[in-house]
């Protein structure tokens, strides 16, 4: 191709992108970027036109073509690096983030209480309080994030976050394993010199895979168009969207966490290494301190319901209530817990016969 060519065809294109770009409907649209990367998910063109309010999938195609997005299809169908959590934290922070100060929230005090704890010696040295009401919903509080220091050195101001010493905090388990060489020529668990700074309430956590740990954190923000999430985090709203970490304690949030949730990610692979190599197998590693402490505390508990047995029995008597019937929809809403917590058996009551005196 000569020079000349070359200069014309680049014109025409730089031409035909500016037409497309005056009279396309998606390069227009206010969720522009939303639009895009559910189809580059492979959301289906029909679901992105009414859920985006556009007037018909062609021009979700036409667009796709204009805007080079096939080939980022493919890549993330090959496991391309794609992030595990961001899209999910976007579309639904509104039900997955609590804002304290808006919202009002408040703990009661009669909830179980537990953490996380993840001990790093370059890297950070991160901690999660988090809370389980009595639906089993998750509620993470606040945390602890710190590099660079001994176990001696976080003691004072490790312990400021509130909740942690009482708390039972679930670590890695190989902090328990004494291969810190000490300079009396012995070796000292990470555990034990924690421990030795009265920090003795560190337990191992009963599961560490890393893959079942982002499933399980998934599975509870599934299906949120039709439920409400079961793992909820605690952040005020101009702390939702840091640029970049802040070290120390945050007891009103955990904006750090959600840092890293956001820029968590499968590890890219090129379609060759596709041939040899399982792409869900692999979590980038980096950054992932506090979501190593969210990881120990979803795998602590049990698997999330779909949906608990309150927020079915209430489902149940919706009729009732919206119909104006509210002792009829208590009446309900009582026998429905009944039957999901304890059975359907009916309670029969027994003819006894009166003793006499």
């Amino acid at each position: 191709m000569t020079k000349r060519k070359a200069a014309l065809k680049g014109e025409a294109s730089a031409i035909s992108r500016g037409r497309h770009e005056y009279n396309c409907s998606v390069c227009s649209h206010t969720q522009r970027e939303q639009i895009e990367q559910d189809f580059i998910n492979w959301v289906s063109p029909a679901v992105i036109t009414k859920r985006y309010k556009m007037a018909n999938r062609a021009s979700v195609y036409r667009h796709a073509h204009a805007a080079g997005l096939f080939p980022k299809r493919i890549v993330f169908s090959a496991g391309g690096g794609e992030r595990l959590f961001a899209d999910i934290l976007r579309r639904y922070a509104h039900k997955i983030i609590i804002d304290p100060g808006r919202s009002g929230f408040q703990v009661s005090p009669h909830w179980y209480v537990l953490g996380g704890f993840d001990y790093g010696k370059a890297n950070p040295t991160a901690a999660l309080v988090a809370t389980v009401d009595d639906d089993g919903i998750i509620y993470i509080l606040r945390e602890y994030y710190q590099p660079g220091f001994s176990p001696k050195e976080h003691r004072p101001w490790i312990t400021q976050l509130q909740g942690f010493r009482t708390a039972t905090m679930f670590a890695d388990p190989s902090i328990f394993y004494a291969n810190q060489a000490q300079g009396d020529g012995t070796f000292k668990a990470i555990a034990t010199l924690f421990a030795e700074e009265g920090i003795d309430n560190l337990s191992p956590a009963p599961e560490n895979n890393e893959l079942l740990g982002m499933e399980r954190i998934l599975s509870h923000w599934m299906n949120l168009d039709q439920r409400e999430p079961t793992l909820k985090i605690v952040c005020p709203k101009a702390l939702q969207d840091i640029a970049k970490p802040t070290y120390g304690i945050v007891n009103g949030g955990c904006p750090n966490l959600l840092w890293e949730l956001r820029r968590a990610r499968r590890e890219e692979l090129t379609p060759t290494q596709l041939t040899r190599k399982n792409p869900t197998e692999k979590i980038v590693d980096k950054d992932n301190h506090l979501r190593d402490c969210l990881k120990y505390l979803v795998l602590t508990l049990p698997e999330p319901n779909r949906k608990s047995a309150r927020m079915l029995a209430a489902e149940a008597v919706r009729p009732l209530a919206e119909q104006g019937d509210l002792t009829s929809a208590l009446i309900r809403y009582q026998q429905k817990i009944q039957e999901l917590e304890y059975g359907s058996q009916p309670v029969t009551l027994r003819n006894h016969r009166r003793r006499g005196y």
